[in-house]
This record gives C-alpha cells, structure tokens and sequence, in this order.
C-alpha cells in the first residue's frame, strides 16, 4: 500500500514518541554520548528554531535503501550496507560491489531500516514552516552559498552547477531541504561543504529524486518514492527510497560513516570507475594467459621433436634411405668374358636407424596483452621454460616418449603490480606415421605456484596461491617429398586447463577472497611447413632449415573471468574480467637443426604468435638432442 506523508496532528504524535524513545535510549548510554546530545541540541538551537537532530535509527546502518527493488548497471561500490524492505529483487551485484557491508533483504535489518527510514522522513516533513523556514521555490541551487537552516521548495528543486554550504566549522550544523515534489541535479553538479563537514545534511523529497551524470552529491536522500543515481554519479551519504526503487548506474555510494584512512601524500581517486578498477583484481587474468602461451610454445615444441623422430639422423632427403654399395658388379669385356666392375652402380637401402633420443629444449617468451581494452589494463608476460624428454622407437613407424619439465614466469601489471609462477609438469607422447602421412598426440598435466602482488585500494593487495593444470594435444600432418625439399600441410588442436586454489590477500583497504576457479582454452591450428636438408660436404653433417606458418583459432574465452569477494567473506561474488583479446592469429616458427652426427643434433627457433588483437608474442626456442 502507497505510503502518505503523515498528517500535523499524527506528525506531532510521532515526534514526542519518538522525543520518549531518545530519552529511553539516553538513558541506557553513557554519560559522553548524553552530553553530545545536548551540545548538539544547543547548536542546532542557535541555527534555526525548527532544525532538529533526525535520528535515523536502523536506517543509520545502511547506506542504500530500497522499497520494491534496487538495481544497479556497472562497477559501483556501495560503501555500507544495502537493504531492501518490503520487496525481493536485488540485481546487479556483480559487477556492483558491497564494501564494508553486506546485502539485507526483507530481513530484522531490512524491515526495521524501511519503518525508522519513514520516521525519520515525517521528522523532517513536520519541520515544515513558512513563518521560520527560508522558501527556495523556483530558484535554482547551482551558485547559492548557505548558512545552517532549513530551507522549502513547494514544489519541485533543481541543482545545476556548485551549491556551496558553509558550516561555519561545526559538524553538525544542519541543512534540511524539504522539497515537495521532486528532486534533479543537472549533469556534473556539485554539492560543496565550506569549513569543514557535516552529519546533519537531509533531503526530504515528496516524489523521487535523480541525480544527474557525473553530479557529486553530498547528504542523505529520503525519498517518498524513488532515488536515481546515473551514470558515474557520486554520493557521500545515503539513498533511502521509502516506497519505490534505488536504481544505480557506476556509482560510489559512501554511507557507512566510516571515513576511509588515506595516508599522507595518497589521493583516493575521485570516478567511480577509477576507484572500481583498484578494487577489482581483474589483472590476475594473467594467471590463465601464462599457463595458456606457455603451453601453446610447450606444444609446438613435442611437435617439432616427434618430426624430428620421423626425419631420423639422415634427415627426409632421399626418403631416410642411404647409398650403399651392396655387391660387386661384373659386364662382359669385348671377348665375351666377364669383368668385375671398377666403378659398382650404388644401391638405396634403409639407413641404420638409432631407436633411443634424448633431449633437452629449452624456450623463453615475452607476451604483450595490450590496453585496448577499456574494460582492463592489460600486463606485460615475460616466461620461459625447459623440457628434458627421453622416446624409443618401437618400430619403424611409431615411437613414444615421455618428458617432465619446469617453467617459470612474471607478469608487470598495471601500476607496478607483479604476478609470479613457478610450476614443473610432466606428460608422455607419440608419433605414428605410415608412407607420407603421420598423427602426433601428447598430453600432460602439472602443478604450479603463484605469488601476486597488484596495486588497489589504498595500498597493495598481495596474495599467494597454487594450482594445477591438464593439457593435450593431437596433430596430423602430410609430407610431400622432392629429394631434399620436405613440404606438407600440417593441423592441430590444443587443450589447457588451468585451476587455481582459493587465497586471501592482504594489504590493502578492501583486500579480496579470490575463489578457487578454473578456465579452459581450446585452440586449433592449420597450416604449412617446409624443410630443406642440405649436406656440405662429405663429413656427414645435415642442416635442415624449417619454416611453420599456421593459423591459430581460440574457441573459448576472449576475456578471462576472476571471481573474487570481500576478504571478510560476506557480500557476493564479483567477476572481473581481464583484457579482451583476439581469437585468431598467426602461428610462425622458423629456424634451423644442425645434426652434427647420427647421434648428436642441435637447433634454433624463432616462435611468434602475430595479428592477434591486442595480443603480440614473440620468443625463441632451443635444444640438444642425442640418439642412440
């Protein structure tokens, strides 16, 4: 049922049930909050005849209230708790965010806030006298400088520009706007306190009020129906809605009471969106980008050793097959009579193939996320990698293996923040190939390490943690052979998955609980590759220059989710997302092996991952190998 402004007669009863209620409260306090009260009393006695202390009750522990629903648009941060009483529908947080505080629906809190809410709004309704109070109505509050008092609009209020309010260096000097209909701050307003603040700033709006674009409000809002806050509008104080909705577009509502402790020489940043991304961990992103490159180099580099098993120590000219004289040849002389050859035509047989390889690779990578993203800063990656693996021929055409590795890695994130892993992993592989054609498949699995460290809130948040990871891959390839020249078509798919274990950071004002999350990339590659042996010289030495170029597709995330909440555990779950990045780019590698033996080899690779929007990696990569 609409709720009605209350009549003279019932306003009067109200307030000496509510003069009875104080002077039982006093009585239960002690002796300093009592005095308070009476110098306050004083104070506001010597301002105005009809200026009183509004005692909001409940309602002073909760920065946004709510009738039928509060709804929020972007990452707004309410400073206090959020209360809705009679309705149910609280939407919007995430990406809006709860900060000392939590979200109250129909419950103790709730329902008390709403009817101590709606006390105090007839408290300020019965302040209502032409004969002592200043009227305002159809003038407009944007370059106005006030004394304490309370002030009447009839109908209904405009702020455009700076309104200025002079308490005179007391903290409770009062400034009660009763507004009969509704309240409207033009966009980029401002409500300035001079000589200090206040806590004794009210708005009593008879209909609803809506706070215009960017406008920087001060006091507490009692609406009888609705309050607004649009786009990137601030508000120090509360928004109490008695029978309609709050509705919030990235906003910073601070009603808490709390003044937040900024240390000497630190500026807390004055747009919601600013102090909503020092907040939110959205650079930990990086944690999946890391393991995702890592394993996307780790990957191309088990396919370039199962070409290497294929290729053998006498490389893809002629076939794997080597000259050798096998007999004696004999042709008739010009008498009929036979003569052995001096000169024997050479026959092509299978070279003696060594069935045991070990290798070591080792690889390192810088990967450049950008800040094209509005959304997110992006971070630099700096990783690198080693993977010692040991395979065996089990016949001519197929031959498995298994490699354990140790990786490493550190992200420079936005504002000096760092993020760094260390992780080892291990996994088997396989290549099988028949005539020209061949399949390629490897997985593995590992676990790894994390220490972050990211600038927030008034000071950094640091965190530790660990985890694991699962990938796979699978490969097929065709080779077309044309003496020393080895070209064919190549395709892959790739699958990681990275999960990280629930931390706590510390050090900051709003320090967060990441939540223990996991996140799959699934990536597929088709292209070319091409080989050349060459053999100077007769001493055996093969170098094999070889080029990949391949396009590479993501298929799942573009912008990679952090969950994360208040450290304190109450309040809901935010997601944060990272930088967004491209799904397609090129895969290059190019590079040379040099077998220097049929047991000893060594090579060198330049790997690059381009076009990809709002993401570039280039890095290089390097082994040893011995058969035997």
């Amino acid at each position: 049922m609409k709720m009605i402004p209350l009549a003279t007669p019932s306003v009067k009863t109200l307030v000496h049930a509510d003069k009875a209620a104080r002077r039982t409260r006093a009585r239960k306090s002690d002796a300093a909050f009592a005095a308070a009260l009476i110098v306050s009393g004083l104070l506001a006695t010597s301002w105005s005849a009809v200026a009183q202390t509004i005692f909001l009750g409940e309602a002073g522990n909760v920065t946004i209230l709510g009738a039928s629903t509060v709804t929020n648009t972007g990452p707004t941060i309410v400073v206090g708790n959020l209360a809705l009483s009679p309705g149910s529908s609280v939407t919007g947080f995430p990406p809006g965010v709860v900060v000392n505080g939590t979200i109250h629906i129909n419950d103790a809190l709730a329902n008390q806030a709403h009817a101590d809410a709606f006390t105090a709004y007839n408290q300020l309704f019965a302040e209502n006298n032409p004969l002592t109070n200043t009227n305002l109505t159809g003038l407009d509050l944007g370059g106005l400088t006030l004394t304490p008092g309370v002030y009447h609009f009839d109908t209904s209020a405009q702020l455009t520009g700076t309104l200025k309010l002079d308490t005179g260096g007391n903290p409770n000097a009062p400034f009660h706007f009763l507004i009969g209909s509704t309240l409207t701050t033009a966009s980029g307003s401002m409500v300035m306190l001079l000589n200090g603040g206040s806590t004794n700033v009210f708005w009593q709006v008879g209909s609803s009020a809506t706070i215009g674009t960017g406008t920087k409000f001060f006091g507490n809002i009692i609406a009888l129906q609705s309050i607004t806050l649009t786009t990137g509008a601030t508000l120090d104080g509360k928004a109490l809605a008695i029978n309609g909705a709050v509705t919030m577009d990235t906003n910073v509502v601070n009603g808490s009471g709390v003044t937040i402790p900024v240390p000497p020489g630190v500026t807390i940043p004055g747009e919601p969106i600013a102090i909503a991304r020092l907040i939110a961990p959205e650079e930990l992103a990086s944690i999946f980008e890391i393991k995702f490159a890592l394993d996307t180099l780790e990957g191309t580099n088990l396919i370039q050793r199962m070409d290497d098993i294929r290729a053998g120590s006498n490389g893809f000219c002629a076939a794997g097959y080597a000259p050798q004289v096998t007999t004696q040849g004999y042709s008739k002389g010009f008498d009929g009579k036979a003569v052995l050859d001096k000169n024997p035509a050479p026959a092509f047989v299978p070279a003696p193939e060594n069935r045991w390889g070990v290798f070591v690779t080792g690889a390192g990578e810088y990967v450049n996320v950008g800040n094209e993203d509005d959304n997110a800063h992006g971070y630099e990656i700096a990783n690198g990698g080693v993977i010692l693996g040991v395979d065996y021929r089990l016949l001519q055409n197929l031959a498995v293996g298994i490699y354990g590795g140790y990786e490493a890695a550190r992200a420079d994130l936005v504002d000096n923040g760092r993020l760094t892993m260390e992780g080892g992993n291990a996994g088997a592989f396989a290549t099988y190939f028949c005539g020209d054609f061949y399949v390629d498949v490897a997985g593995g699995a590992g676990w790894n390490s994390y220490d972050t460290r990211r600038t927030a809130l008034l000071g950094d948040a640091r965190g530790s943690t660990d985890g694991s990871e699962v990938n796979a891959l699978g490969a097929i390839g065709y080779d077309w052979r044309f003496g020393c020249l080895n070209i064919g078509p190549t395709a892959s798919v790739r699958y990681t998955n990275v999960h990280i274990n629930q931390f706590t950071e510390t050090g900051s004002f709003v320090p967060l609980e990441i939540q223990d999350q996991s996140e799959d990339s699934l990536r597929s590659t088709a292209g070319v590759r091409a080989s050349y042996d060459i053999k100077p010289g007769s001493k055996g030495v093969i170098f094999r220059p070889e080029v990949r170029a391949e396009w590479l597709h993501e298929y799942n995330d573009q912008a990679f989710p952090i969950d994360a909440r208040l450290a304190s555990g109450t309040g809901p779950i935010l997601t944060a997302f990272g930088p967004t990045v491209g799904r397609d780019a090129a895969l290059i590698r190019a590079g040379v092996r040099a077998q220097l033996s049929a047991a000893f080899a060594i090579s060198a690779y330049y790997d690059g991952v381009l076009g990809r929007s709002n993401y570039d990696s280039n890095g290089a990569s390097g082994g040893v190998s011995v058969s035997f």
